[in-house]
Order: C-alpha cells, then structure tokens, then sequence
C-alpha cells in the first residue's frame, strides 16, 4: 500500500483453520498511533478480543498470535515481535526476538503475519513475496530445535523462519518461539500459542526492496554512524555480550538470583566473561541483519563429559539462571544447561526459575527424590537438573506440573510453596532483583507495575515503561541506547511526532491499552506487588561498600507510598485505573465503560 513511508503497507492474515491467507492493508492512522511491534500487536489482540478478553483461552483456535515487525526492521539491529495472549498470564505479551525475520518478512512486503486458527496436523508456513502457502509439517514435528533448523535451512537454504521445538509441541506454558537455534522470543510462553495451532514453522524467503523512506539520507547518515560507533561506544558489549553479568550482576550488585533467590549475591570469580571467553568461543563477534554491536558469540565446550556440545553464548539471564541459581559455577555446565532450554525451545528464564523454585522445595523437604522419578535434585548438581528438564519438556511425571509454570505449579503442589515462587503475575522474573538496589531494577514499582510482570526488559518507572518504545519500533535496546531513535522513526516515516507527544500520549496510551487486558484478566492493584521472597533481608552482600548490602529487603510501606506515585504520575487513581480525563487524553475514551468496572 503506497503512501506510509517506512512500512511495506500490509499485514499477512493466516487462518489456519480454514486454510486461508489473506493480505490486509494498514490503516494509515493505526500505523502512526501504535507504530508496529509490541505496541501494534497489543491493539491487534484488542481488536479482536475486546471486552471478551477473559474468555478467550490463549491455547484455543480463536486465539491470535502476531508475529510482527516494525519500521526500524531493514535499516538497524531490528528484532521480530511475538506479541500474543500468555498461558501464564493471562495478559498480551510482547516477546522479541533477534534474527532476520523482521527484516525478510519486509522484504516479502508484509509488516508481520497475524496467524488464528489451528491446523489438523502440523504445518509451516511458506512465503516467498507474493506465494504464500501453507504446507504439511508432520515430518518436522518431534525434531528438536537444531534438528529443525537443519531440515528447514537445506530446504530453503536463503530464508529466515521461526520455528518452535518440543516445548512448544507439548504446549509448555514457558516455550519459546525460535529464531535459528539459539534465538528466542522467551519471555511469556509464545512457543506454546504457537504448538497449539499445530504450526511448526514460518519459513520467509522476501526477495524484495525495503520500504520506501520519507528521509533517505538522514537516515543512511544514522545507518553509517551506527556502523562505525556502536562497537566503540559500547565496547565491553561488542566483546563480551551480557555474559559478564553471571559474575558482576552478583558480586557487585547482589541482584542476581541465587538457589531460587534466596541469596543474591556471589563472588565466584571462575565465572567472569574471559574464562568463557578463553576457553569456549571461537566465534567473539556474530551479528544479524542491520547490527554492528555484533554482541553474539559462538563456541563449543573443548573438556569434560559435554566437550563437542556446540554452543551459543550463555547470555545474562540464561547463565544467571542455570548457574549460581542452581548452585553452579562451572562455566561448561552453565554453558550446556543453558543450551538444553535452547534445544528444547523453552525460555531459560521461567524454565530456570522454576526449576530453582522445584529444588528448594526439595531442599526444604516438601518433594523428595520420589517425586522426582528417582532423581536427587540438590544444589550444584548439573546432571540431576537437566534429567528434570527433560521430564518438563516431555510432561512426564511432575515434569508435568512444572510445565505449567511456578506460579500454577506452587497453586497445584499447595503447602503454602507460593511464598517461594519468584514471580509477578505468572511471569516468572528476570534475573535482576530489587533488594540490594544497585541493578537498574531498584525502582520498587519495577516489577510490581510493569505490563509484563516479571519480564526485566518491561520493568516500570513512574510514568513510563523500559524497552517500550524499542519494543514498537522494533530495535534492540542495547544497541539503540546511543541513536536518538525518534529522529529516526521520523526520518524514515515521515511522522513528525515530538518528544511531548511520545511521552506524554503515545506510550501511556500502548501502556493504558495492554493494561486493559492484565484487568480483565483478573490482575487487579492487589496484584501490584513484589514477589514475597523480596520482603525477606538478603542474608549476604558485598562487605567492601559504605552501606551494607546484607539485611535490605522490600518495606511494604515504602512500596504501597511509591505505587500510589506511579499511579499519580501515569494518571490512575488510587486503585491503578485510568481516570476518565486519562483515557479521553490518550485517545482510549472507548474504554472508560470496562476500567470503570475496576474503579
């Protein structure tokens, strides 16, 4: 569709029960007022779901799944969209992912496919510009993550896909939807949504141009400048990724999560980024479509009883979660756990935090090797965990009930085991706490208010929400911290939109309008809260700093006075709804009639 600069103008509708495909044009006005991405992909669900929202089940037929790009896709590091109702949450959730999909899926001249429906058997789906098929799958469905990239890319050696793994067939509430077989849109279950419409794979071969711009050279001067600056100006990045926080995030912060939490702090030097640096990669600089941060790594574990096992780095969070969570500092161990959730396709953060939460029910004597076929899930035992994630993936045993997610496994397992679930409204959290209040989630109101729950890229400050924006457009956040993103999002669309417009009306609208779904849902201000483990003092912490670490816990009061300001500077009421006079400033004064019910 001509006249939207920096959009290919159309949206790909796949209806996998009827076996349709349709290409729908974007309202020129929708484009401007949710941009693409996250922000897009909520008021798509909204769209279709409306006041109905809570009887939608987001594993039925009916259930809509985007898989969206944005206007930044083809012309920076862009990410991909899942944006879809969670079987954890109950919320929409945006979930990126990196890869070339975004941009493939722009060059095939579709801003996204919106997928409903469910297929008989499994299926993928093939687009290639103009074709767009739906194909039988059956043959790839059971193949585990790498498999599956392998059969796809010999294939169709020139696309880009996204695919799910087992998780994702077995409908585990934390699985993932993969992006070649170390890329994942993790947080929120969207590998589930995916396996229940019996779709295996997208597969996107877009031999086309990029869209139109309103500004070529401005933006190709950005595009240049990116190229040359961003490894510099991000350098420890460039050359080591997020790894290095499985050692600082811990020893220097105490916001790390340690044996399910219980501890956040650690001063396990084996685990800094030069000894994996030094003994596992051989790959130190791996970059998608449009990304000169290169911050991916690729490597292989040399020694030990997992030496040959090909490896994507072991990113913060996953290292985090599989290490010191676990009670495991060996840099081959964190390395092969991390990648057995990458095979499997589940998310490492929910599928890390929930097995921490099963092996402190087992320290605590509340399940015993018994309930776990035989296995002995203790602290620091890399074996014993990757035999429970297994019986997770495959729903055996109580792997089934973990399948379900923390919070719904501590709901089913009872005695009282919720008080040690970390989680926010059925998301599990990242691996950033807010005790110690040194990690860039000190804010009180991080986790508690955040649209999202526990996912750390989604974490709220009064008035706004982290990653939001980037999340819309869709970038990565680490690599567009040095570029003024607006002045390119208008360089290339032509839509003039100012500072005070974007933050005073435009994100807390994307806000307001994804919040409409969590109150539907059930998640109402008395939801607004930490995770009880956060009320109790950190038994430990850095001993070199002026203020003590060690003792710092969550004042309820403290939090109850900084949720009452958030919801003043977002323009709630004292119960988190929006006001009348928010909604008709935001452009939502359709939606007055439904937050009323809350008031």
């Amino acid at each position: 569709m001509a006249g939207i600069p920096g959009y290919a103008g159309k949206l790909l509708y796949v209806d996998l029960s009827a076996g349709t495909t349709e290409a729908v044009d974007i309202d020129p006005k929708i484009a401007r007022d949710y941009i693409g991405g996250r922000s897009l992909g909520v008021k798509l669900l909204w769209d279709a779901y409306g006041e109905n929202w809570a009887d939608i089940d987001p594993l039925a037929p009916e259930a809509v799944l985007c898989l969206l790009a944005g206007p930044l896709s083809c012309f920076t590091a862009s990410k991909s969209m899942a944006v879809f109702k969670s079987p954890l949450s109950g919320g929409a959730m945006g979930s990126a992912v990196s890869g070339d999909y975004s941009s493939t899926i722009r060059f095939a001249g579709y801003d996204g496919i919106v997928v409903t429906g469910a297929a008989d058997s499994p299926v993928y789906v093939y687009i290639e510009d103009d074709t767009v098929e739906i194909r039988e799958a059956s043959a790839w469905w059971g193949q585990d993550v790498r498999e599956t990239f392998d059969i796809i890319r010999e294939e169709n050696p020139l696309c880009s896909t996204l695919f799910i793994g087992p998780g994702g067939e077995n409908l585990v509430k934390f699985a993932s939807i993969m992006a070649n077989w170390y890329r994942a849109c993790g947080r929120g279950g969207s590998g589930a949504v995916m396996g229940s419409k019996n779709l295996k794979a997208v597969v996107v071969n877009g031999t086309g141009p990029a869209p139109a711009i309103a500004n070529p050279q401005a933006v190709y001067d950005v595009m240049n400048w990116a190229r040359q600056e961003i490894p510099f100006l991000s350098a420890n990045m460039h050359e080591y990724g997020t790894t290095g926080g499985i050692y600082s995030t811990g020893a220097n912060t105490a916001s790390e999560p340690v044996l399910n939490w219980q501890e956040e702090w650690h001063n396990k030097v084996e685990v800094r980024a030069e000894f994996f640096a030094a003994e596992q990669w051989v790959r130190r600089y791996w970059a998608d479509y449009g990304c000169s941060l290169a911050c991916s790594k690729a490597g292989r574990i040399k020694s030990g009883p997992y030496a040959g096992t090909h490896i994507e780095l072991p990113d913060y969070e996953g290292g985090a979660y599989v290490g010191p969570n676990f009670g495991i500092y060996d840099i081959n161990e964190i390395s092969y756990l991390a990648d057995r959730f990458d095979k499997w396709g589940l998310d490492v953060i929910s599928g890390g935090n929930v097995l921490g939460w099963a092996a402190e029910l087992y320290q605590r004597g509340i399940l015993t090797a018994d309930d776990f076929g035989g296995v002995e899930l203790e602290w620091g035992n890399a074996e014993a965990f990757d035999k429970v994630l297994e019986m997770v993936v495959k729903r055996e045993g109580i792997g089934d009930t973990l399948a379900e997610g923390v919070l719904a496994a501590a709901q089913s397992i009872g005695q009282d085991t919720e008080q040690y679930a970390v989680q926010v409204r059925g998301i599990e959290l990242g691996a950033h706490g807010v005790r110690s209040g040194l990690d860039y989630t000190r804010g009180l109101v991080s986790y508690a208010l955040s649209t999202q729950g526990g996912d750390h890229t989604s974490i709220t400050f009064p008035g706004t929400e982290m990653w939001l924006l980037e999340d819309t457009l869709v970038t990565c956040g680490f690599f567009s911290g040095p570029i003024d993103t607006l002045g390119l999002l208008n360089a290339i669309t032509g839509f003039d939109i100012t500072e005070d417009e974007l933050t005073k009306v435009m994100v807390p609208r994307w806000i307001a309008l994804q919040r409409a779904g969590l109150f539907l849902s059930g998640w109402t201000h008395d939801h607004n809260l930490n995770p009880p483990r956060f009320y109790e003092p950190l038994p430990s912490g850095p001993e070199e700093r002026d203020e003590p670490i060690k003792g710092k816990a969550i004042d309820p009061e403290e939090e109850a006075a900084a949720i009452q300001q958030a919801y003043t500077a977002f323009g709630y009421d004292r119960k988190g709804v929006p006001t009348t006079e928010t909604l008709e400033r935001l452009g939502l004064s359709d939606l007055d009639p439904i937050f009323a019910r809350f008031r």
